[in-house]
C-alpha cells in the first residue's frame, strides 16, 4: 500500500494502545508500521536501483524480525524502561507484520522469503492505492478522536479490513477464472485490481505467442478493451538489452514484460514493459527504455514508474 496508508493504519493501533502501553508502545508500533517504507528515498536516485531493492529487505520475513527487534529496543530506551520489553516487541512484530500484509494484498507484491530466493509474492487483490481502506482508516480515527472506546474501534476497523480482504480474494479468483475460461491455453494468466471500481479486474493472458489484455467487470460479466498483442521475435537489439544489469532486474519484477524495438541507424531502441501496469490499451506505463549499438552494447537506459 501506500505510505499514507501506512501510516494511518499503524496510527489507529497506537491510539487504541497508547492508554495501556504509553508513548512507548504507541511509538512502537506506529514506528514498526512505518519502517519498512525507510528505502523510500531511493527513488530519489536510479529508478532501477529502487525497483531492485524496494520491498525487498524490510518486506522479508527476516526484516520483520530485524525490524521489530530494532524498534523495541529504541523504544524501550527512550521509554525509558516504563513499558514491559515483551509488549513493545508484541506492539513492533504487528506493525511492521501488518506493513508486509498490506503490501502483499496488491499487484506489486514483495520478496517475502529474501535473501534464500529472488521470487515476488503477491495477491493482486487491492490496488497500491485503495480508497475505500484508506477511508475506513481515516474514518477510526476520527471516531477515537471524538471519544468512542478505542479498542472497540480497533477490533470493528480490522474486521472490517479483513472482511474487505476476504471478499477482494474471492472476486480475484472469480476474475481469473472467467479469463481462463475465455483463454484456456494461455500458459499465465493474471487478473488486476482497478484504481476506483471494485468490480473492474485488469486481465492479462500470455501463451507462447501472444499477450490478451482486457478490462472484465464481474457484476456486469461485461469484457472491454480487449486487445491481442503478439510477442516479438528476438534479435540481438533486445537480447543485449535483457542481458544488461538493469534488463535483467526489470524482468525479474515484471510479470508479463512486453519487448517491442525499433529499428535505428546504428541499432535498436528497445522498450520493455510490464503490462501488469499497462491499465488502458498503448499505455506506456512501467516501460524500460534501452538504446543498443550494433556491436550489442547498451548506451543508454531509462525507466520511470
Amino acid at each position: 500500500m501506500d505510505t499514507i496508508t501506512h501510516i494511518l493504519a499503524g496510527g489507529v493501533i497506537a491510539y487504541a494502545v497508547k492508554d495501556k502501553y504509553g508513548r512507548a508502545g504507541a511509538g512502537a508500533v506506529l514506528a514498526a508500521t512505518v519502517a519498512p517504507d525507510l528505502d523510500m528515498p531511493l527513488m530519489l536516485g536510479d529508478q532501477i536501483t529502487y525497483l531492485q531493492y524496494h520491498r525487498v529487505v524490510g518486506n522479508s520475513l527476516l526484516g520483520v524480525i530485524a525490524i521489530s527487534l530494532i524498534v523495541t529496543l529504541a523504544a524501550y530506551r527512550l521509554g525509558r524502561g516504563k513499558a514491559a520489553v515483551g509488549a513493545l516487541l508484541a506492539l513492533s512484530f504487528a506493525g511492521v507484520g501488518l506493513h508486509v500484509l498490506m503490501d502483499l494484498t496488491n499487484s506489486y507484491g514483495c520478496k517475502l522469503f529474501w535473501p534464500f530466493t529472488d521470487k515476488w509474492y503477491a495477491l493482486d487483490m487491492v490496488f497500491i492505492v485503495d480508497p475505500l481502506l484508506t477511508g475506513l482508516l481515516v474514518l477510526s480515527l476520527i471516531i477515537m478522536r471524538f471519544g468512542a472506546d478505542r479498542t472497540g474501534v480497533l477490533v470493528g476497523c480490522f474486521l472490517l479490513l479483513f472482511s474487505y480482504w476476504g471478499v477482494r480474494y474471492y472476486e480475484h479468483g472469480k476474475a481469473v477464472d472467467r479469463f481462463r475460461a475465455e483463454y484456456p491455453k494461455a500458459a499465465k494468466i493474471s487478473a488486476f485490481p482497478s484504481a476506483l471500481d471494485p468490480f473492474s479486474w485488469h486481465m492479462v493472458a500470455e501463451d507462447e505467442d501472444w499477450f490478451r489484455l482486457g478490462w472484465y467487470n464481474i457484476k456486469l460479466g461485461r469484457w472491454s478493451g480487449n486487445e491481442a498483442i503478439a510477442k516479438e521475435m528476438g534479435n540481438d537489439g533486445i537480447k543485449a538489452a535483457l542481458a544488461s544489469d538493469a534488463g535483467r532486474v526489470f524482468v525479474e519484477f515484471a510479470r508479463h514484460p512486453y519487448i517491442s524495438y525499433e529499428e535505428l541507424p546504428n541499432g535498436w531502441l528497445v522498450n520493455i514493459q510490464d503490462l501488469r501496469f499497462a491499465l488502458r490499451p498503448g499505455d506506456q506505463n512501467f516501460v524500460l527504455t534501452q538504446q543498443v549499438d550494433k556491436g550489442g552494447k547498451v548506451t543508454k537506459s531509462e525507466f520511470e514508474f
